[in-house]
């Protein structure tokens, strides 16, 4: 049995998963659960993939195959995001808590009607800085947390309209091909 855990989980919640543990997570979940897909949505500023896990059953292994299949079944396309702010770590760790208990429970018949696009990294830069002083008023995790700008000082919750970010220019390209 593979352990599919987050990094919050396995250290009874005072740590967060670092971009290495997230990807790792979301890579075992692929190779053990029905229904998913690993997906990059792009780099980050510094050059991190920015990881993502597709949900549906059947699988959709592309946009393209969705299309394909689409006017037939008329499936619901869904993303969700977290750790736009690094430091506000509650999002990238619940998200592959969801995407493991829809798999594994019977929610399943749920995955037929939607495709469940889970993003749980996006500031992947910022989530490396890691302080106990980026966010003094959060209660936890007491390890420390990301920083809410990426690597360039950029707040990507702020950078829609400009487009400065590589990570928001990912995003809108993956909207785009979604």
């Amino acid at each position: 049995p593979v352990d599919l855990r987050t990094a919050a989980e396995k250290s009874e919640y005072r740590a967060m998963a670092r971009h290495a543990e997230g990807v790792e997570l979301l890579d075992a979940m692929d190779r053990v659960l029905p229904c998913t897909t690993r997906w990059e949505m792009g780099k980050s500023g510094e050059g991190r993939s920015i990881p993502v896990l597709v949900v549906a059953d059947p699988p959709v292994v592309s946009p393209e195959e969705l299309r394909a299949t689409r006017a037939a079944s008329r499936r619901l396309v869904i993303l969700a995001i977290g750790n736009i702010h690094a430091g506000e770590v509650d999002g990238k760790e619940a998200l592959p808590m969801v995407v493991r208990e829809l798999v594994r429970t019977e929610r399943e018949p749920l995955l037929k009607q939607i495709v469940l696009i889970v993003a749980p990294i996006y500031n992947c830069d910022g989530n490396e800085r890691v302080s106990t002083d980026n966010r003094p008023g959060q209660n936890g995790p007491v390890d420390g947390m990301g920083r809410r700008e990426n690597a360039a000082g950029l707040d990507l919750n702020r950078d829609f309209i400009k487009l400065d970010a590589p990570e928001t220019r990912a995003l809108v390209a993956a909207f785009q091909l979604w």
